[in-house]
């Protein structure tokens, strides 16, 4: 059995698996703490925009292509703010509830969350009763 569970992103369908969000989370704290210490050199602050691109594109494909990313890329690339964890916070989001907001400001029209492997066999277990 696979440990993934179908993720309806747009017009395709992602498998969101454990390994995608570990991969998400090892991504955003790399970046995120490499964004900490190093922010505050202002001559580097170049390189510190390209890694956040780069994370941003990485966490981007493993979680399925959420457009709500690009805020925080903007966030990031600001000076002094790029210093908060937000990448590692976004992916937090996104791996505790299954879900992102699909319109800013809008809480009641949100995206479907991700049915995990575990909520998937207790839906099957409930309906063979």
């Amino acid at each position: 059995m696979s440990n993934s569970a179908p993720f309806v992103t747009g017009n395709s369908e992602l498998s969101l698996t454990r390994g995608r969000i570990a991969f998400a989370f090892c991504v955003s704290i790399a970046s995120d703490a490499f964004s900490f210490f190093v922010s505050p050199i202002v001559w580097l602050e170049p390189l510190v925009i390209g890694v956040d691109v780069v994370t941003g594109f990485l966490i981007w494909l493993a979680l399925g292509r959420p457009l709500l990313l690009l805020p925080v890329l903007i966030a990031e690339a600001t000076p002094f703010v790029g210093m908060f964890p937000l990448w590692t916070i976004v992916v937090g989001v996104i791996a505790t509830t299954g879900r992102l907001p699909s319109r800013v400001g809008n809480p009641r029209q949100s995206t479907p969350p991700i049915q995990t492997q575990q909520s998937v066999q207790i839906k099957n277990k409930d309906q063979a009763q």
